[in-house]
């Protein structure tokens, strides 16, 4: 274990060489997992770990279910003291830990995900934070999603929330497998969100300001920037990472579970969301060139109904090109080649 993933640990509660024995996942190098040492709730924690990639989705199936599975994954001594964040955690919800989910090293706002098994609720997922960017995330989605839950609105109800001087969390149900919705699924949500919306010009919505500023950098013409800012659309609830491993549940026409609200908008421009879906899978799990992601979403947006009536709800009608060329310029930083692929619309 490298001394980065030692201080994480370390911040979370836990304590190396003494108490309970656990069995740890590892990915490129770096820890994902802490799972019992124990095969029955091994196997219960590894549902933490949704991987998009069939390699990887494959060495979870074979840890999960061969006789001697977790004889893969190398096996730690240690445990969770007592005034520690976790050990707090699980004593509030008198739960025990089936298995604990560590976030991207390279961020500093590193958190952690931890399943437990309560008596009272079943099982509840709970995300925790202990650096100052990761407590902050953390305290954002919780008061996001605390101001603006919404039964049949598909997003997960707060159970618990914790503010410490020295990390943060929140409880939520435990949710299932990513989904795979049906086109009317999406539709139906898409246009939930947007019920209470309030038509106005793009340039009197909340984000129009920085997006503008991205666009003037990028030398975007003063025609097309006009016509934008005088756009009549339909204000929406704004995800803002809208993406299949961010959707639980059944996907045949009953409920979905929005997860990861970190980047959670209201007011916001409308389908953006919509967009992002069509566009990072095909990039990031089908290992399309951004440029063939962009054309296949078009297509999409063009030709399938339910997506035109969307379009035409939002206020797009037949302007998809402007909302592609608004959505690449929204994902400057997070989108290589963002202002070349606006421009190729």
């Amino acid at each position: 274990m490298n001394r980065q993933d030692e201080a994480f640990l370390t911040s979370l509660g836990f304590q190396a060489g003494r108490g309970s024995s656990w069995r740890l996942f590892y990915r490129k190098g770096n820890l994902l997992m802490i799972l019992p040492d124990e095969s029955r709730k091994m196997r219960r924690g590894l549902a933490l770990y949704r991987p998009q990639k069939w390699l990887a989705g494959m060495m979870v199936r074979v840890i999960g279910s061969a006789p001697f599975g977790s004889r893969m994954l190398p096996r730690w001594k240690g445990d969770h003291l007592s005034s520690g964040p976790v050990s707090e955690i699980l004593g509030h919800l008198k739960g025990e830990l089936d298995g604990l989910l560590l976030g991207n090293p390279l961020q500093d706002e590193r958190r952690a995900i931890l399943l437990t098994d309560t008596a009272s609720r079943g099982r509840l997922i709970v995300k925790l934070g202990t650096t100052p960017p990761a407590i902050a995330k953390i305290r954002r989605e919780g008061d996001f999603l605390k101001s603006h839950y919404k039964e049949g609105w598909m997003m997960p109800e707060i159970h618990h929330s914790w503010t410490e001087e020295n990390w943060s969390a929140f409880a939520m149900t435990f949710q299932g497998a990513p989904a795979a919705p049906s086109q009317s699924v999406l539709c139906r949500l898409f246009k939930m969100w947007a019920a209470d919306g309030r038509v106005c010009a793009l340039g009197d919505f909340a984000g129009w300001k920085d997006l503008h500023s991205v666009m003037v950098e990028c030398q975007v013409d003063t025609t097309t920037l006009q016509e934008l800012q005088e756009l009549e659309l339909r204000q929406t609830l704004r995800h803002g990472d809208f993406a299949p491993w961010n959707l639980l549940g059944p996907g045949n026409g009953g409920e979905l579970t929005v997860i990861d609200w970190e980047f959670g908008e209201v007011d916001s421009i409308p389908g953006l969301d919509l967009v992002h879906y069509l566009i990072i899978p095909a990039i990031l799990v089908d290992g399309l060139a951004p440029l063939a992601a962009l054309e296949a979403a078009r297509a999409s947006l063009q030709n399938e109904p339910g997506f035109q009536e969307l379009m035409m709800l939002w206020g797009w009608r037949d302007r998809i090109d402007l909302l592609l060329k608004i959505y690449c310029y929204s994902m400057k930083g997070e989108l290589e080649g963002f202002d070349e692929l606006a421009r190729a619309v």
